[in-house]
């Protein structure tokens, strides 16, 4: 059942884009791991390896195929069909595997998650890309777990890594705040006589 997971998913996510940058903040870290990009007209949006949030799911199943992976498996919300939950599997260049999953609203993908084990190397080449397309980011630790995160156009792109028994696992997620804001807006709330559902 998507409805569950996509809307408490959302729900988060969506709190930013309805007070702006501050709530951001609160949502994804403090200010200091927050790197603004300096040139947006050379990045008009945040992206990773090739997918970018906001994006038609038509979009990202044809990306998903070109890279040798299976298509997009999506479920429809039953209780906001509006919602979907996709999940696909996409094979690197070395014929290893990563993990996709994206959080749809009309169709548009509002959140995305690539995740999957990497190498030291791979970490920081993608470290070192990331850097070099949208700018410096301070490295924020907590416990094992650590994070880089940016900004732009109201969108945010967050890495974070660690290490579990020897095995180093990545995840790179991002987030359409236009998409979210235009969900959140229609959403029902309670103490209107609707309900917002399970």
């Amino acid at each position: 059942m998507p409805d569950r997971s996509s809307a408490r998913h959302l729900s988060a996510a969506a709190s930013f884009v309805r007070s702006g940058l501050p709530a951001l903040l609160v949502l994804i870290g403090s200010a200091p791991t927050i790197a603004m990009a300096q040139s947006p007209s050379e990045s008009p949006a945040v992206d990773f390896l090739g997918f970018r949030p906001g994006r038609p799911l038509s979009e990202t199943d044809s990306l998903v195929a070109s890279m040798g992976g299976n298509r997009l498996r999506c479920d429809q919300g039953r209780i906001d069909p509006s919602l979907s939950d996709c999940r696909a599997i996409l094979v690197q260049a070395d014929g290893s595997d990563l993990e996709l999953w994206l959080s749809a609203v009309d169709s548009l993908g509002a959140v995305l998650t690539v995740s999957g084990e990497v190498t030291g190397a791979q970490l920081e080449g993608w470290q070192e890309w990331l850097a070099t397309r949208y700018g410096p980011s301070i490295t924020r630790v907590q416990g094992t777990q650590r994070m880089r995160q940016w900004i732009l156009n109201r969108q945010m792109l967050r890495l974070t890594w660690r290490s579990e028994r020897m095995v180093l696992r990545a995840s790179v997620s991002l987030v359409d705040g236009p998409v979210l804001d235009g969900w959140g807006d229609r959403r029902p709330r309670p103490g209107n006589g609707q309900t917002t559902g399970p």
